[in-house]
């Protein structure tokens, strides 16, 4: 407060000479990630540059599906994600509207000689609560988020593989034997 009795706001004056931008050191204990805000006023997009030196291109699954005369069919299946319904808890330590269960479906489709061939497997996946610095508010989910996390929670090596004897038996149903009729 100054002699007239108003509040005062000190200023911090560096009179070192030092142009620096000051480095700043965590003292306390905690071990978490920090989470990064950008206090500068750019509204820009950064850029996301991957320095792991990864160069690989994403691959991309071929199947052979054969049919009853013995032909082999190299298919490239197109997945997509249906998501149908996410609950919440409401709130948890914090956290408001937690996503606990999504009942999903997962479809694939192939085309074999102008032949459209579709399944699909559907579950509902129940998901452990994230913590601080991976919680993101309900409002802001996309479905590219929410199909992440089922990849991550989903057995998709058993989802493939019945997606694709499923594929299987509809391009080529399998020849049974039934008893006789009389």
């Amino acid at each position: 407060m100054d002699i007239s009795g108003n509040t005062v706001t000190p200023e911090i004056v560096d009179v070192s000479g030092n142009t620096d931008t000051p480095e700043i050191v965590d003292v306390s204990e905690n071990t978490d990630t920090p989470k990064i805000v950008d206090v500068s006023g750019n509204t820009d997009t950064p850029e996301i540059v991957d320095v792991s030196g990864n160069t690989d291109t994403p691959e991309i699954k071929t199947y052979e599906l054969h049919d009853n005369s013995g032909n082999i069919f190299v298919v490239t299946p197109t997945f997509s994600w249906k998501i149908f319904k996410m609950e919440v808890t409401p709130y948890v330590n914090g956290m408001k509207n937690i996503v606990k269960n999504i009942q999903w479906c997962y479809y694939a489709t192939i085309i074999i000689n102008d032949v459209t061939y579709s399944t699909y497997y559907s579950d509902i996946t129940v998901l452990q609560p994230p913590n601080d610095f991976t919680f993101i508010p309900y409002e802001e989910l996309t479905k590219d988020v929410v199909s992440s996390w089922l990849e991550k929670n989903v057995n998709m090596d058993f989802v493939n593989n019945f997606i694709l004897n499923n594929l299987q038996n509809a391009f080529s149903p399998p020849v049974i034997s039934l008893p006789l009729p009389f």
